[in-house]
């Protein structure tokens, strides 16, 4: 993420898990691993999300699209590898959290939160939650607790996988806004006729 908009991230990311019920430490980072952006601990549940952010430009050609992929699936695989390693080193954001040892930790998860434009989709997610950033504030301001939210997040990425199997079903389909392709594939404009094969 550009140095001048992490702060504005980070800001957006706090402002949703303000008050005495969160811990919350950002630019945390693994030796030789990564760095989380974001980690919030849920006092009463014991929930301990990870969040990575990123932060995307509108695209104009195929290749910028694909730079957005590449950025989200870094993303991915940061949520990933922190998971992996806070779980075997619970330890780890105990102490940067300030948790006592008698602190339970419940359950440890990982997602991808996006400002700007969303992905093509023609890459693999591993199962790690992406969503944009609007989204995110919605099911967060509608969640009583970090358990409700994950759900929620894991729900939405069954069905986001769901409809996309669904989607192979279908034998022909007509894009409904063409020029809207257009712009996003860098100039190619397809007659409105045409019929895509969705795979």
């Amino acid at each position: 993420m550009p140095a001048h908009k992490e702060p504005i991230a980070i800001r957006s990311l706090t402002e949703l898990f303000s008050g005495g019920r969160f811990r919350r430490r950002n630019n945390v980072k693994i030796p030789e691993i990564t760095d989380i952006d974001f980690v919030v601990y849920e006092v009463v549940t014991g929930f301990l999300l990870l969040i990575q952010h990123k932060w995307l430009v509108p695209p104009e050609t195929v290749d910028e699209s694909s730079a957005n992929d590449e950025h989200l699936a870094i993303g991915i695989r940061q949520a990933i590898d922190s998971r992996k390693y806070v779980i075997e080193h619970p330890e780890f954001l105990r102490q940067r959290l300030d948790l006592d040892d008698s602190a339970a930790i419940s359950r440890i998860e990982a997602t991808v939160v996006c400002r700007g434009f969303e992905h093509t989709g023609f890459f693999d997610d591993k199962g790690i939650p992406m969503i944009m950033e609007v989204a995110f504030r919605e099911l967060v301001q509608n969640s009583e607790n970090l358990p409700t939210l994950w759900s929620k997040l894991a729900l939405d990425q069954t069905g986001t996988q769901q409809q996309r199997k669904l989607s192979i079903l279908s034998d022909q389909y007509i894009l409904p806004n063409m020029s809207s392709l257009s712009r996003h594939l860098g100039g190619w404009n397809p007659d409105a006729e045409s019929r895509l094969q969705i795979i």
